[in-house]
């Protein structure tokens, strides 16, 4: 979505390099939505795309979706 409304990210290498620059310095990051109707997206979408074009690796999606769990404020009642 960032890509999407070209106010943070211009590009896909610019958002390869932002990614890049996160793993290098061990910055943890989830991956995000921001508004599925309006930008036709939703973070599954999101996730494939930044597979697909190599941006991260399946360990990395499943990385970030970990950490998206950690900090969630919704947490399934045990």
């Amino acid at each position: 979505s960032n890509l999407r409304t070209k106010e943070c990210v211009k590009d896909w290498a610019e958002m390869r390099a932002i990614f890049d620059r996160f793993k290098d310095n061990g910055v943890r990051f989830t991956i995000n939505s921001d508004n599925p109707v309006f930008l036709g997206t939703n973070a599954l979408k999101e996730n494939v795309e930044l597979l697909e074009r190599g941006i991260l690796s399946e360990e990395d999606v499943l990385t970030a979706t970990g950490y998206a769990r950690e900090t969630s404020f919704i947490h399934k009642k045990r």
